[in-house]
């Protein structure tokens, strides 16, 4: 699987975010403790992040974290998650949220 793609993909979005934020990247950086430079190489998918990173970011920017990540191809079911086989109960746009990134990477892998 070319992870690549997500994190290239996770860049653009988070640019196109910060500029609509009206963020510098030195703004960014700032909030989520992160170096100017690094924020570029995220945005230039050369930098992969940690989960958490995530949603410190989406937070920054004032999007949900979904919305950073690349979409999941139509072809793929969006009840790839048995919500009966979980072990906790997640609400549905937690499951939402978890299918969204299961697929993305199934979509990417199928390329």
């Amino acid at each position: 699987m070319d992870v690549n793609f997500i994190y290239k993909e996770l860049g653009r979005r988070l640019r196109d975010a910060r500029k609509a934020a009206e963020l510098t990247q030195e703004t960014l950086a700032e909030q989520v403790g992160l170096n100017r430079t690094s924020i570029t190489n995220i945005e230039q998918g050369r930098q992969r992040i940690p989960f958490h990173l995530l949603f410190y970011l989406a937070s920054a920017v004032g999007v949900h974290p979904a919305t950073l990540l690349p979409e999941r191809k139509k072809a793929y079911a969006p009840d790839i998650i048995d919500k009966k086989k979980l072990k906790t109960p997640l609400e549905q746009d937690q499951l939402d949220y978890v299918t969204t990134v299961v697929t993305s990477g199934m979509a990417r892998n199928k390329e």
